[in-house]
């Protein structure tokens, strides 16, 4: 209980729960709070609503299934067959967690911790909308206090928001109200006599003006079943009927003016429903098909909760619609049995119970968190607070909209007295760079990392079209290395990229992955992005290619990437001819230094000018590789980063056999030379002997 009582000490309090009583009693912001999680969770997909506690049953069950199927096996009894167990978690689905929020709302309630003002109710609970979009509100009061920037419309002490406005209720409003046609007190048919009916009594023109008739609920018991009619279990309390009938007609002229339609049940033990003799409801403890005199496989475990359903417009017809219910009892000694139906056309999104007065649609003109509560003039009461953020004409996240286009995993040392005064960790210069490729704008709301880094896009971020995010590790490192940061949208990330390469899962709002891919510093991977200052680049990032797939990566053509901007496109070598003006061809060598014009292009010297030969160097160099000092050859060119070309070191033994295989060498060295080339150094992976095979080296063009 809290106070950690000797076990001979009598408990007297309520330990905790005390201190909530009394943090309740005359605060009234405190006791708003606990209105404002309670409606957080348990309406429009909180953590306590059906579907979450539905998914968070089914992951244990899937945990757990495994060792139950073997200590069922090895137990095997009532209590343990692995079908008992199934059916257990299935009542819980069926049963006990569709009804929860209604039984656990009413309970609040009435403890005095949930109000009886209903909290306003939006026609679309956030999400992507236009700008002439109506969105509305509804609720049981006519006064609703709202707020588009985050501002809570009511101030603690209880007043109103000064900055909180007042949605207006003058028919403006394009949505009609939702519409009760069934409710509590409506009259039912019923035949409680114990005879088979067969299938015959399902149907709309069917005869049942011999029925009783009579108000809802219907039942019989001895806690409050059958408070508006009290039917008959037949002649012996020992071996009751086993099934009951009703039957009503409702007249709905145009079923296609609601949404949906909300059919909420209340049975002890088990059901089914039927509309125009079509089945639409079975509950999981009644076979299919059962018969007059067959009894539920298993009892309700919460007899007097509402188990609410959601039908489609179209099973309905214009006009008159019959429906019919059978109940069965659990065993002919069961004590009780009840019936009661509510049915409901929605004409609003929200549909958690919102009430009947509709306010005049609102329209937005940028991305806002609307903020509303409902008010009772008559009470002074406020309701719980419910809040959506909305975006304007988005989408969400996507592998087809959505790319990562540019990874710096592994930058350059930081080498400057600025950087270093900054940061002497490589790893604080790393970023990561998203790119929106579709048509829309997307909405990065929830979306997150869960792999490779630890980072959740923040509420309302908006990715135009054509636009770039960057993701930082350090902002003061990326500025004293890149100057002023991106004018992209930018944020701070935590963790680090690995150097050696790792998985990258990125997820959308809804939790399913956008990207789920692998990436290396090894071959076929680039491995000048492995710590020699270039970055890891989609290639056509347009084209949506597969990140999983090295040939959809390229070095960054600049030294330390382009974080924000597209990357480089390069120069071909006909642009950069006419920039030089050349008379001669590529195999030409029009400064006579004994380099072709094509290969000028590609180290980057000047084509002009026969001083500016930078050929490749080749030479025998000691180096200890893994501990040990060995003779390797070694070769150095200069590359252009920003030719649309290349250079390829190729091998041979006999000056006739060439081959470039990426395990023949293994990259030293590549220096940025600050003028748009880089030097490379590169040694063949087996070392060299006097007397030993001889190797020779070349550069190809291409």
């Amino acid at each position: 209980d809290g106070y950690l009582r000797s076990t001979n000490r009598s408990v007297t309090s309520s330990g905790p729960l005390d201190l909530m009583s009394r943090l309740r009693n005359g605060n009234t912001d405190f006791a708003m709070l606990v209105a404002d999680r309670i409606h957080m969770h348990f309406f429009n997909d909180g953590a306590l609503t059906p579907s979450k506690n539905i998914e968070r049953l089914q992951k244990r069950v899937d945990e757990a299934r495994p060792g139950f199927i073997a200590e069922s096996a090895r137990w095997g009894d009532q209590f343990r067959e692995y079908q008992d167990w199934l059916n257990y978690q299935e009542n819980l689905v069926t049963n006990h967690f569709r009804g929860l929020t209604n039984t656990m709302i009413g309970r609040f309630r009435a403890s005095g911790m949930y109000p009886d003002t209903i909290a306003p109710v939006f026609s679309q609970h956030g999400g992507s909308v236009l700008s002439t979009t109506p969105l509305t509100m509804s609720t049981n009061t006519d006064t609703i206090y709202y707020t588009l920037d985050g501002s809570d419309p009511r101030l603690p002490g209880g007043v109103p928001n000064p900055t909180a406005m007042l949605a207006t209720f003058g028919g403006g409003n394009q949505v009609a109200p939702p519409q009760t046609f069934i409710t509590t007190g409506h009259r039912w048919k019923y035949l409680d006599d114990g005879s088979n009916q067969g299938t015959g009594w399902r149907v709309s023109g069917f005869d049942d003006s011999s029925w009783e008739e009579g108000p809802s609920e219907l039942g019989y018991g001895s806690d409050g079943e059958g408070s508006g009619t009290t039917v008959s279990f037949g002649p012996s309390s020992s071996s009751k009927y086993a099934t009951t009938y009703f039957r009503t007609a409702i007249n709905i002229p145009d079923p296609s003016q609601f949404l949906r339609f909300t059919l909420r049940l209340k049975y002890d033990d088990a059901a089914a429903v039927y509309l125009n003799g079509s089945e639409i409801i079975r509950t999981p403890n009644l076979p299919s098909g059962a018969t007059f005199d067959q009894y539920a496989t298993s009892t309700t475990s919460s007899e007097d909760a509402w188990s609410d359903y959601t039908i489609p417009t179209t099973a309905f017809r214009a006009g008159s619609n019959n429906i019919a219910v059978e109940v069965h009892q659990a065993s002919g000694t069961s004590s009780d049995m009840r019936m009661d139906l509510v049915l409901r056309g929605e004409t609003t999104a929200g549909g958690d119970g919102g009430g009947d007065n509709i306010s005049d649609p609102l329209f937005l003109s940028e991305p806002s968190r609307l903020r509303a509560r409902a008010y009772n003039n008559d009470t002074g009461e406020w309701s719980a607070l419910n809040e959506a953020l909305f975006t304007l004409d988005t989408e969400p996240a996507g592998a087809g909209n959505l790319v990562i286009t540019e990874m710096h995993y592994h930058p350059a040392d930081p080498a400057t007295p600025e950087e270093m005064a900054i940061s002497n960790d490589r790893d604080d210069y790393e970023f990561l760079e998203l790119l929106n490729i579709g048509s829309r704008a997307i909405d990065l709301t929830g979306v997150r990392f869960s792999a490779g880094v630890n980072f959740s896009f923040p509420d309302n971020t908006v990715l135009s079209p054509g636009e770039r995010v960057v993701l930082l590790r350090d902002r003061l490192a990326h500025e004293v290395r890149y100057g002023a940061l991106p004018s992209a949208q930018w944020f701070e990330y935590s963790g680090r990229l690995s150097n050696d390469g790792e998985r990258i899962i990125l997820l959308g709002a809804d939790s399913d992955p956008v990207h789920s891919f692998s990436y290396n510093d090894q071959p076929p991977w680039p491995v000048s992005a492995d710590g020699e200052g270039l970055s890891l680049v989609l290639v056509n990032p347009t084209s949506d290619p597969d990140p999983g797939l090295a040939g959809s990566w390229a070095a960054s053509r600049t030294w330390g990437g382009s974080p924000g901007t597209p990357e480089a496109v390069g120069t071909d070598y006909a642009a950069w001819a006419v920039d030089y003006d050349l008379a001669g061809g590529p195999g030409n060598d029009d400064d006579s230094d004994g380099i072709s014009n094509f290969l000028e292009f590609l180290y980057g010297s000047r084509p002009d000018l026969a001083s500016d030969a930078p050929g490749p160097r080749v030479n025998v160099e000691n180096l200890e590789i893994d501990g040990v000092i060995k003779s390797y050859l070694v070769l150095t060119y200069q590359e252009n980063i920003n030719a649309l070309g290349s250079l390829t070191v190729e091998i041979s033994s006999d000056l006739v056999t060439w081959s470039s295989a990426p395990g023949l060498t293994e990259l030293l060295t590549q220096a940025d030379n600050g003028d748009g080339t880089v030097t490379v150094s590169l040694r063949l992976t087996n070392p060299v002997n006097a007397g030993g095979e001889p190797y020779f080296a070349r550069l190809r063009g291409d």
